[in-house]
């Protein structure tokens, strides 16, 4: 995509938010190519970013509460200090490097991370690190059971809970 494309799709996207969706248009950038994008500080709450290729996008500071990213590419992008709360991240690649610190997310993220966690087989691992790994399996459950408004996916139904 090019970089004036893109950059009258995030002037666009901000009038959208700022006016409560009445002005400007909603970011739509399903599929796009935003390999290496410099998108720090952008204002993308709410933004439609499916299947994006944001490979080495500098993300940093990005507000990108609520938006789609749904099978989305993220390896390699930095994510520092980025807002992913509300953000729909199923099938997408996080980053696990050092850029992707310091993310703002919600309990349905955090309870999804940690249930990709806990479904380490750790039978390698030290008795420290199982034994953890058994503590947070068991918050988990307690947690899923405690939040009716929160669905993960079930690894062994390969169901929603």
């Amino acid at each position: 995509m090019h970089s004036h494309e893109l950059t009258v799709i995030l002037e666009q996207h901000a009038l959208w938010v700022q006016s409560a969706h009445t002005e400007g248009r909603r970011a739509e950038l399903l599929y796009a190519d935003l390999r290496a994008a410099n998108l720090s500080g952008a204002n993308l709450c709410g933004a439609i970013l499916r299947g994006a290729n944001l490979r080495g996008a500098n993300l940093q500071g990005a507000d990108l509460q609520g938006a789609d990213l749904l099978d989305s590419d993220l390896l390699g992008a930095n994510l520092c200090g980025a807002d992913l709360r509300g953000a729909i991240l199923e099938m997408s690649a996080w980053p696990l490097w050092k850029d992707s610190f310091d993310v703002k997310v919600d309990d349905r993220l955090t309870a999804q991370l940690l249930l990709h966690v806990v479904r380490l087989d750790t039978s390698a691992c030290s008795a420290d690190i199982q034994t953890i790994v058994a503590a947070l399996d068991s918050w988990l459950d307690a947690f899923r059971a405690s939040r009716d408004d929160i669905e993960l996916y079930d690894l062994d139904t390969q169901e929603d809970y």
